[in-house]
């Protein structure tokens, strides 16, 4: 794909980001495209961006004994990268980011920055030191299959696309994410919840991370008709997520006197049978 690309549209910077529960890339990914034809291209180091809700969270159930398969997957991610990116920074007070860059350089031996991408803070930083230096080969990390089948097994993934039409739908990206948020409070954990709503040229992203704290927004949208991509990550049973989901989009839909069009949703679970 990458030679095709330069035969094609020969981009100067080819960016690849793999999903949010991947780890093992140094020796499923990154070895062997730095062994292959990569042409005129050369391999930039490996960025892990860091939430730092996940990271306080992490250091938290590491320092209580009490890691989860999220837990597993966000600590393999931090020992296979060579750069440790903590970003959404401008949510963190000074003590806060001093306290987790602390724990960040302590635990592991990648370079450590911090920004925000939404405030443009460091992020021509960031851009330098990957366009600046190579990927250095080295050992992969050690990650037994059983472990990672364990841990992957135990996040369920729900993908989604509808659109939903109204008079008025202002407000309706964080409404919805709150609607998760609740549905799926005591029943699961949740890795990470995003939703993405366009209405024409116009869009809208939100995040979540946990269970816990306000969803993350950027944007608003507003009108009559607008497109929604939902995309989930939780731990918990994949048929519980697929109910507290659809259950999540009525409750908003009715608090908006909304129709829904064109749904279209699939969950499931890594290793478990459908049914």
């Amino acid at each position: 794909r990458i030679n095709e690309l330069e035969d094609s549209d020969k981009p100067d910077v080819i960016l690849c980001e793999p999903i949010g529960s991947a780890i093992g890339l140094i020796s499923s990914l990154l070895k062997p495209m730095n062994e292959g034809k990569l042409g005129d291209y050369r391999l930039s180091p490996y960025c892990t961006l860091v939430d730092p809700l996940r990271a306080k969270r992490y250091f938290q159930h590491r320092d209580d004994d009490r890691l989860t398969a999220i837990d597993y997957i966000f600590e393999k991610q931090l020992n296979e990268a060579d750069l440790i990116y903590l970003n959404k920074c401008d949510t963190l007070s000074q003590s806060e980011l001093d306290d987790l860059l602390e724990k960040l350089n302590a635990f592991s031996n990648a370079e450590v920055s911090f920004g925000s991408v939404t405030k443009g803070e460091n992020v021509e930083e960031l851009y330098a030191y990957l366009l600046g230096h190579s990927w250095q080969d080295r050992s992969a990390i050690a990650i037994q299959s059983t472990e990672k089948m364990a841990a992957m097994s135990q996040l369920s993934w729900y993908n989604a696309t509808y659109k939903v039409a109204a008079k008025g739908l202002k407000g309706y990206g964080m409404k919805l994410m709150e609607a998760v948020q609740e549905c799926i409070k005591d029943k699961g954990q949740i890795a990470h919840v995003k939703a993405f709503i366009s209405a024409g040229t116009k869009e809208a992203k939100y995040s979540m991370v946990n269970n816990e704290d306000r969803p993350m927004a950027l944007g608003e949208i507003d009108g009559s008709m607008i497109q929604i991509l939902l995309n989930g990550r939780v731990m918990m049973d994949y048929k519980a997520l697929e109910s507290a989901m659809e259950k999540a989009i009525n409750r908003t839909n009715q608090h908006y006197g909304a129709r829904m069009l064109n749904y279209d949703a699939d969950c499931y679970a890594p290793g478990a049978a459908k049914s």
